[in-house]
């Protein structure tokens, strides 16, 4: 298992991230969704990943450890799940700036409008599914030293 984080984190090091992208999409395709992939850094500091809904691409950071990566490849993915429930991109479009103005006027509580991703619903979600599905599934596929 030690092998396998260590290759990851050479793999992280390497100007080529085509095998971060090929991990990304194996575990897109582990629960079933296509998906692009663009292995790139964040659009602002701290962003770890983002999905666009309306063109289907995950983007990810690859200045990661290997857990944030896996669990960003996750959280974005989950997106991609709720996109699906929620009918499309528009409607998703629709429901996203929704829930980021109500979390930016404060709806969502006084901390909300200062930090809103911490606090829009659809993102705790995502988050909370991508950390269990890291314990369930993903933590002893790449290492048990997490």
């Amino acid at each position: 298992m030690k092998k396998q984080l260590t290759h990851i984190h050479l793999l992280m090091e390497k100007k080529d991230f085509s095998h971060l992208k090929t991990i990304a999409l194996e575990i897109a395709d582990f629960y079933g969704y296509k998906t692009k992939v663009k292995i790139k850094k964040g659009r602002y500091e701290g962003e770890q990943g983002f999905y666009h809904w309306h063109d289907n691409t995950i983007h990810i950071d690859p200045n990661q450890s290997p857990r944030e990566f896996i669990t960003t490849c996750l959280h974005e993915i989950y997106h991609v799940i709720q996109t699906k429930k929620a009918g499309g991109a528009s409607n998703m479009q629709r429901m996203a700036e929704d829930e980021w103005t109500k979390a930016s006027n404060g709806e969502y509580g006084k901390r909300a409008e200062r930090n809103p991703y911490k606090y829009v619903p659809f993102e705790v979600e995502a988050e909370k599914w991508a950390q269990s599905e890291y314990r369930r599934k993903w933590k002893n596929t790449y290492s048990k030293d997490f």
